[in-house]
């Protein structure tokens, strides 16, 4: 039976969750050569060791690309619930320029809790029911090294580490950068596996800035430990989970002169 639900187009563009962008390397069985139709991306983030976010989009894959959609709920009928155990929470609709996403929070972070995600929606007579959607939080990881505080040369290598390795499916390392000649950087890299361990250059933590009548920049340092989730079927036209846990480090300074 064709799904003809109330997902309404909107235009097109990056799907940004509120970890950043999902990350290469990080799928959750997103490709198929016969994918189309609808799907999600998801996670479950915490920053703070206390609670966690559970975010989700909702796109329809067409022609090879992602076209975000909005979702249009009937209260007797549809649903979009995330639980943990007993505690469900209906996600609330929050809007990004033209791009919609689904959002709500529990009082927890603790790794291995398991969040489910539940859509069941009943449009025109037929029915479309996505509930087995499984995100699990993965151990958490303190940086170790660089400290807060730390400076580093723009031509020195920095070598990022942290506790609990080996313990999550991948791992992120982003860095926000204001530099004293205006520019605001970002850079990101991602890999699979956990090894507690990775070495940059400090101009890369800086986000490779360029120009003149530059000295130094102040870099904010993200760790994020990543476990791909599990996405119920119905969603055909693919998607990534992952659980988060994401720990910062401010005031990393990066040096510029001769």
């Amino acid at each position: 039976m064709e799904f003809q639900s109330r997902f309404l187009p909107v235009t097109a563009g990056v799907l940004v969750l509120s970890a950043g962008a999902i990350f290469a390397g990080c799928s959750s069985d997103s490709s198929s050569s016969s994918r189309g139709g609808l799907g999600m991306n998801a996670t479950a983030l915490s920053t703070d060791g206390m609670n966690t976010q559970i975010t989700a989009r909702f796109f329809d894959f067409e022609s090879g690309a992602e076209m975000p959609t909005r979702i249009t709920l009937e209260p007797d009928t549809d649903f979009l619930v995330a639980s943990l155990n007993s505690n469900n929470q209906n996600l609330n609709e929050q809007q990004d320029g033209d791009q919609y996403f689904y959002t709500t929070s529990f009082n927890t972070a603790n790794a291995g809790s398991e969040f489910q995600i539940a859509l069941h929606t009943e449009a025109q007579g037929s029915v479309f029911d996505a509930q087995q959607n499984f995100i699990t939080l993965p151990t958490a990881s303190n940086v170790i090294m660089p400290a807060a505080g730390t400076a580093f040369s723009s031509n020195e290598n920095v070598e990022i580490t942290w506790d609990n390795p080996r313990s999550a499916n991948a791992f992120a390392i982003s860095t926000n950068a204001t530099c004293d000649n205006g520019q605001s950087l970002n850079y990101s890299i991602s890999r699979s596996g956990d090894p507690g361990t990775i070495t940059l250059s400090a101009n890369q933590l800086a986000g490779i800035p360029s120009g003149g009548n530059l000295t130094s920049c102040n870099v904010i340092l993200m760790l994020m430990k990543i476990d791909n989730g599990r996405r119920d079927r119905a969603f055909t036209g693919g998607g990534v989970l992952q659980g988060i846990q994401q720990r910062t480090v401010d005031s990393i300074t990066v040096t510029y002169g001769p």
